[in-house]
């Protein structure tokens, strides 16, 4: 799956990719997967961050046929 941009946060990595976050979690010097979200349909998500209070925030990009730009927050299990 291509990663479109990765976020660290805390004990956590965020990958995103056009159509999903995954969550991992550093155990010593590995990455273990904690799970993952889906997004709805076809999506082509560009950018995330991560509020200090750990609210996740995903960016869409413009496209002809997918639709206008936009920012949407994510809710993730915790």
């Amino acid at each position: 799956f291509p990663v479109t941009i990765g976020c660290p946060f805390n004990d956590y990595v965020y990958l995103l990719t056009y159509t999903k976050i995954i969550r991992y979690k550093w155990k010593g010097n590995t990455l273990q997967k904690v799970d993952e979200k889906s997004f709805p349909g076809y999506a082509q998500t560009e950018g995330i961050s991560l509020s200090s209070q750990g609210q996740i925030y995903v960016a869409n990009e413009a496209h002809k046929w997918l639709g206008r730009q936009k920012i949407q927050q994510i809710q993730c299990k915790k």
